[in-house]
């Protein structure tokens, strides 16, 4: 995708988890905003609403989740949001509970 473009603000009845092989994305999820370099991602449960930008030219790649294969309610429990995960498959210290179970 090239720089300046991006995807408008949107939801999915599917979860996603949305990073970048090469270039950097923003990825804002409600009032939550994510620098999206090579070695991270990005996880978005069902119907959150969210959308990406991206700075540098990217190769954006993205893996969806059937919702039936996310846990019970998970897009309506308490906390769980957007979270990002770097090259170590660590959450760092914005990882709830929550989203630790999704």
């Amino acid at each position: 995708m090239p720089a300046g473009h991006g995807l408008a603000d949107h939801t999915h009845p599917w979860a996603q988890l949305t990073y970048s092989s090469r270039g950097v994305l923003r990825m804002t999820s409600m009032s939550t905003t994510w620098i999206v370099p090579p070695s991270r991602a990005v996880y978005v449960p069902p119907h959150m609403p969210h959308q990406v930008d991206v700075f540098e030219d990217a190769f954006l790649r993205t893996i969806y989740i059937d919702e039936s294969a996310c846990p019970v309610g998970h897009q309506r429990m308490p906390g769980c949001r957007s979270f990002a995960f770097d090259a170590r498959g660590d959450c760092g210290a914005r990882c709830t509970r929550a989203a630790r179970a999704a």
